[in-house]
């Protein structure tokens, strides 16, 4: 299937690689439908582009790359889009946003996507009773010592 984005221009995407979020994204309801793009050969972060809106595009990130403690708990109840899954089947990515100039850029770790990557299903989860915020500064990503862990699941099933 060939995608004419805005961003990117005309690219082939694969069928199996489309990931559905079958409530969409918050503010984003008509966009159920996304792909996952390498933003560069090293870099952590992946371009979301919608394929049922091209000019859509975010910028997500595996949490465990800055925070290396982040973890969300939530019942297999809350989730029963992304059912059947095992706890490995699961990734957690968090939206990022970069302000005006790159000046400032956090990340969304009270929303994160929740992504069974067998059956290609997502959700948007809200945290709600969380430490963790809609705005967690990624500055110091870009400072001489930069956190670089190796990424794992970060969810727990309860």
């Amino acid at each position: 299937m060939i995608l004419e984005g805005t961003r990117f221009g005309d690219i082939e995407v694969d069928g199996e690689k489309i990931i559905t979020i079958p409530e969409g994204i918050l503010g984003f309801p008509n966009s159920k439908r996304y792909v996952l793009l390498d933003h560069s050969g090293d870099s952590p972060f992946k371009w979301f582009q919608s394929v049922d809106e091209p000019e859509l595009t975010f910028i997500i990130i595996d949490p465990l790359f800055f925070k290396p403690d982040y973890r969300i708990e939530i019942s297999r109840n809350e989730i029963p889009i992304l059912q059947p899954f095992a706890p490995d089947d699961l990734s957690v990515m968090v939206i990022v946003t970069i302000k005006e100039g790159a000046k400032d850029i956090t990340a969304n770790l009270q929303g994160p996507l929740v992504i069974n990557t067998k059956n290609r299903l997502a959700k948007q989860v809200v945290l709600v009773d969380t430490q963790h915020t809609t705005r967690h500064s990624m500055k110091f990503l870009f400072s001489p010592k930069v956190c670089n862990t190796s990424p794992h699941p970060t969810l727990q099933t309860v």
